[in-house]
């Protein structure tokens, strides 16, 4: 595995620090350079002499781990210091500082990801998960509201791409009974927004961004509904003409972000879109 890794040359920072991290928790001493694990302490009047020795093998390995993969002309950046976590900061000051060119170039970055024409919907929510990490190490997390329109935003080619028997798994759909109901950490809120679109569950809602009104397959979702008649909606594939039997408003909450659709056609009949 270390081979693999290219050793920090001052443009590959980024690569480096994920792929260093992997090596790390390989090696068992990333909770001590993430300053998560501190050495053993006394168990009544005296300290467990092999945890000792055991921590401070791992806590000289995580040094030289980073060291190593450091390039020669790096390395006076981190001669005469022997803690892995100083040596970590150290570096990320000096490659990925926190300032505000760097927060504002990570929000423009952010805001024009799109998803490429063979990309897969998979890697783009990883590009975009990489980039809301940074941020929010930067001190500046984005806001569950924007990653959802920049989800739904930008991936709207990719799921009109794969729409279409709504009983196939590669319909993209978050279901409103998996959407959690409590409160979370903006970890866990970055990555279920993520995960949704790739979600494959039965029975959920339908989100198609490409469409000129919102539709619903499931009357149950509706707070209000008025139900309508004389009227078609018209899909995207072959033209094909589908009764709308209703219009309402309906609720959908992400994380604890609440989103309101107004107007949403209730078309029970609708099988491709």
């Amino acid at each position: 595995m270390e081979s693999l890794i290219k050793p920090l040359d001052g443009t590959n920072y980024a690569t480096w620090c994920s792929d260093i991290k992997v090596l790390l928790l390989d090696r068992d001493c990333w909770d001590i350079v993430a300053e998560r694990e501190a050495a053993p302490v006394k168990e009544g009047d005296e300290i467990d002499a092999r945890k000792l020795k055991e921590f401070n093998l791992r806590f000289n390995r995580a040094y030289t781990t980073i060291y190593m993969k450091v390039s020669p002309q790096y390395r006076t950046i981190i001669e005469g210091l022997t803690n892995g976590a100083e040596t970590w900061k150290k570096l990320k000051s000096r490659f990925q500082p926190d300032s505000r060119a760097r927060v504002m170039a990570l929000k423009h970055e952010f805001f024009s990801t799109v998803i490429e024409p063979d990309e897969s919907i998979g890697l783009y929510t990883s590009n975009l998960s990489r980039i809301i990490e940074q941020l929010r190490e930067a001190g500046h997390p984005v806001e569950d509201l924007d990653q959802c329109f920049q989800l739904l935003r930008s991936s709207s080619k990719e799921i009109k791409f794969k729409s279409g028997n709504p009983k196939q798994p590669s319909r993209k759909k978050v279901s409103q009974d998996s959407v959690p109901n409590r409160h979370t950490s903006s970890e866990e809120r970055t990555s279920y927004l993520l995960e949704a679109l790739s979600s494959s569950e039965e029975g959920g809602w339908i989100f198609d961004s490409a469409a000129t009104t919102p539709f619903c397959l499931d009357k149950d979702p509706f707070s209000k509904f008025e139900p309508v008649n004389n009227q078609t909606l018209v899909g995207a594939v072959d033209n094909i003409t589908t009764p709308i039997k209703g219009k309402g408003t309906v609720h959908v909450k992400i994380g604890n972000v609440q989103i309101k659709l107004s107007n949403v056609a209730y078309a029970p009949e609708l099988r491709k879109n």
